[in-house]
C-alpha cells in the first residue's frame, strides 16, 4: 500500500507544489516591480505637475525624462505581470481540474488495498 498509494501522493504533490510554487513567486515578484515602479510614476507625476502650476511652464526637461523612462518601465511590468498572471491562473485552473485524473489511480489503488484487507480478514 505504502509503494502504490503514498509514493504515487507524495510524488503527485511534489511535482504539483513545486512547479506552481515558482510560478506563483514569479508573479508575486513581478507585482512588486510593478508597484515600485506605480509609486515612482505617482510621485514623479505629482512632482511634475505642482512644478507646472507652480511656474506656469513646463518641468525640467531631466525630470520629464525620468517620468517617461519610469512610465515605459511602468508599461512593460504591466504587460509583463498581465501575461504571467493570466498562464498562471489557466496552470492553476488546469492543476485542478485535472487533479481528479492524477489522483483517480490512487483512489483506485486504496479500494484494491480495502478490498483485499477485508478479504484477508474475513
Amino acid at each position: 500500500f505504502d509503494n502504490h498509494v503514498v509514493d504515487y501522493i507524495d510524488e503527485w504533490e511534489t511535482v504539483v507544489t513545486s512547479q506552481l510554487d515558482d510560478e506563483v513567486k514569479a508573479i508575486r515578484e513581478l507585482a512588486k516591480n510593478r508597484g515600485k515602479y506605480f509609486e515612482k510614476v505617482g510621485k514623479l507625476r505629482v512632482k511634475v505637475n505642482s512644478i507646472e502650476r507652480r511656474r506656469k511652464k513646463d518641468a525640467p526637461k531631466k525630470l520629464t525624462d525620468q517620468l517617461d523612462r519610469n512610465e515605459k518601465k511602468l508599461e512593460e511590468c504591466d504587460v509583463l505581470y498581465e501575461k504571467k498572471a493570466n498562464e498562471v491562473s489557466i496552470e492553476l485552473y488546469e492543476a485542478t481540474r485535472r487533479s481528479w485524473v492524477d489522483l483517480y489511480p490512487v483512489i483506485k489503488n486504496a479500494m484494491k488495498f480495502e478490498i483485499n484487507r477485508v478479504g484477508r480478514e474475513s
